[in-house]
């Protein structure tokens, strides 16, 4: 028996049957998939294909910031809204070659940069030395499979904060990952929002490790804002409030 439901987009009237129904699905984040009319998902499956990854980790990072379970109707508009601003942003930015590489992101001309998205949570953290290094070096290769231009006017926050409690190297030496902040997640939006990096602290027995991983990352955002021409404040925070 046909069951009437509306497409999430554009709200058409919809039904849903094993031989006599006539709506369909799209996948925006991984595991999400989203009833829609066939005009919609015509239009949108090439965007959902290319971006359900980096939607999916916004999408994570903003039901976990607003301890939130939104709807399949409020996910289509974050969806659009985030294809919307993507749109202006490919609009406005020229696409030229990254200048190099400095710790979380790539540095392009004028000011702008690309920097990779990341999920935040327990699971998705780097625990250990291993997995820092592996973080790095998937930064390192976004570039080659993803270009996203953004400069200062995509960056409200210069906002840092230590995951864990590190990884010992040696009696000197402790591998801390942190998060960077450089707009709200608790706001869709096609801006980049979490990424992360990771530092070395240097000390005696572990003393003092923890002080020096943090004013490395205060010069690493120090470096950061000084590229894309911020007069923003650099700060540690425990928590992104």
């Amino acid at each position: 028996m046909a069951k009437t439901t509306n497409c999430c987009f554009c709200k058409k009237e919809l039904t849903k049957g094993f031989f006599n129904g006539n709506a369909d699905t799209l996948e925006v984040a991984p595991l999400v998939d989203l009833t829609c009319c066939a005009d919609c998902a015509n239009e949108l499956k090439k965007a959902a294909k290319a971006e359900k990854d980096r939607f999916g980790i916004k999408l994570a990072n903003y039901k976990r910031a607003t301890n939130s379970k939104p709807a399949k109707e409020e996910i289509a508009e974050m969806f659009l809204k985030y294809l919307d601003e993507m749109e202006c942003n490919e609009g406005n930015l020229e696409y030229l070659m990254p200048l190099g590489f400095d710790r979380f992101y790539w540095m392009g001309a004028n000011g702008t940069f690309m920097a990779k998205e990341y999920q935040q949570g327990f699971i998705n953290s780097d625990a250990s030395a291993k997995y820092m290094v592996k973080t790095l070096q998937t930064s390192m290769k976004a570039v080659t499979k993803e270009v996203r231009y953004f400069n200062k006017n995509h960056v409200t926050k210069l906002e840092f904060r230590r995951v864990g409690i590190g990884d010992p190297l040696s009696l000197t030496s402790i591998a801390y990952s942190y998060e960077i902040r450089l707009n709200d997640e608790k706001c869709m939006t096609y801006k980049p929002c979490i990424t992360r990096t990771a530092v070395i602290g240097k000390g005696f027995l572990g003393f003092f490790c923890a002080k020096s991983a943090s004013r490395q990352m205060q010069a690493i955002l120090e470096r950061f804002r000084d590229h894309i021409g911020s007069d923003l404040p650099v700060v540690e925070v425990k928590k992104f409030k």
